[in-house]
């Protein structure tokens, strides 16, 4: 199904100095060419949570897009400097999955759908999953989640790595944000640094 609107972003800066940026893009949420120019909030010095109920692939696109350098949209976040969290709810697939693994940490509700399923339309992940799913869950693991474009669920991408979280839907993004402020004020393991030299480690394996 065709999106049926012009894609937004939702930001707003929450009292204990949070920035929230929520994409929209219905009805999945799909990412669009202009998404990148969404997170110029990621400026702001605060964490950044990045969030939406659902992130599906490039296909849900209308056609025809005119194509535009989308590559770097995860090393945005993946480089930037301040902690990033993803809340993912619903279904996460193709680029909304290689979004969240840009950024530090990923929260998803019960049930969450997570996978690269690109080979299924003849093409492969194209921002950068081929690099961060093996990060995450080990080359064995991604090789065959993109494979055979089989998803996971966040229960099993918790067990795999992939997923750092599990929260309840009505609790996601408060549970996000405590885990943005965990990572920003060094309750939890994010050092700026050593985030800049593991990204251009596996920046070669492209």
């Amino acid at each position: 199904m065709a999106p049926s609107k012009q894609p937004e972003a939702l930001y707003r800066v929450e009292p204990d100095g949070v920035a929230v940026v929520t994409l929209s893009y219905p009805p999945l949420n799909a990412l669009h060419p202009q998404s990148p120019a969404h997170l110029g909030p990621a400026a702001h010095p605060g964490p950044l949570l990045a969030g939406g109920r659902r992130c599906a692939p490039r296909s849900c696109l209308p056609s025809p897009v005119r194509p535009v350098p989308l590559f770097p949209f995860p090393q945005v976040l993946e480089g930037g400097p301040k902690p990033t969290v993803a809340a993912v709810q619903g279904v996460a697939l193709g680029g909304g999955l290689e979004l969240a693994m840009g950024c530090n940490a990923r929260v998803a509700a019960p049930g969450t759908t997570l996978g690269l399923p690109e080979l299924q339309l003849g093409i492969i992940p194209g921002f950068g999953g081929t690099q961060r799913l093996p990060r995450l869950v080990g080359l064995s693991r991604a090789a065959s989640m993109m494979l055979t474009s089989t998803p996971i669920k966040a229960e099993a991408g918790l067990k795999a790595g992939l997923v750092d979280q599990v929260a309840p839907p009505e609790q996601l993004l408060a549970a996000a944000r405590a885990y943005a402020l965990d990572i920003a004020e060094g309750r939890r393991a994010r050092m700026y640094s050593l985030t800049r030299t593991g990204a251009a480690a596996w920046a070669g394996f492209s």
